[in-house]
C-alpha cells in the first residue's frame, strides 16, 4: 500500500508540473518585462551616445525598435522619449537624423523596425503598444513626457 501511495503522489506531481509549466514561465517573461533600468547594464551591450539598433521586445519576439540614448543617460534621472515610426520599419535610420537633438535636450529616442506601411491598423496598434510597453519597462522614463 505504501508503494502505492508514492507511486500515486509521484504522479500527482508530475501532472501538477506539466500543467503550470507555462505559467511559469509567463511569470519568469513578466518578470523580465517588468525590470527597469538594465540599459546601461554591461550584459545587454547598450550604451548611451551610441545607436542601439535591434533591442527586441520582451512580449514578441517579432518585433523590435532602434534607441538611441542620450550621452548624459543615467539610472538615476527619468528622461523624455520621442517615440518615431518609420515608413519602411527602418529605426536606425530614422534615429540617425535626431541623435544630435537627442543630445542637446537631453530625451531618449526609439524608433520601431517592425512598424511599416501597408499594416493593417489592429497590426498596427499591437506593434505600437508593444513598442511602447518595452521602452517604457527597460528604460528611465518620464512618463508624464511621451512624445
Amino acid at each position: 500500500m505504501h508503494k502505492l501511495n508514492i507511486i500515486f503522489f509521484s504522479f500527482i506531481i508530475l501532472i501538477s508540473n506539466l500543467g503550470c509549466g507555462n505559467s511559469t514561465q509567463e511569470s519568469t517573461n513578466k518578470s523580465k518585462s517588468v525590470k527597469k533600468n538594465y540599459a546601461l547594464d554591461e550584459s545587454s551591450n547598450l550604451a548611451a551616445g551610441k545607436i542601439n539598433d535591434n533591442i527586441v521586445c520582451v512580449n514578441n519576439s517579432e518585433n523590435s525598435y532602434a534607441i538611441y540614448l542620450p550621452e548624459n543617460y543615467s539610472d538615476s534621472n527619468l528622461f523624455p522619449v520621442l517615440f518615431l515610426f518609420d515608413s519602411h520599419g527602418r529605426g536606425k535610420f530614422s534615429i540617425e537624423k535626431y541623435k544630435s537633438l537627442a543630445d542637446e535636450f537631453g530625451l531618449i529616442i526609439a524608433c520601431s523596425n517592425s512598424s511599416k506601411n501597408g499594416q493593417s491598423e489592429s497590426e498596427q496598434n499591437i506593434i505600437s503598444y508593444q513598442f511602447i510597453e518595452d521602452v517604457n519597462s527597460k528604460f528611465k522614463i518620464d512618463n508624464s513626457k511621451f512624445f
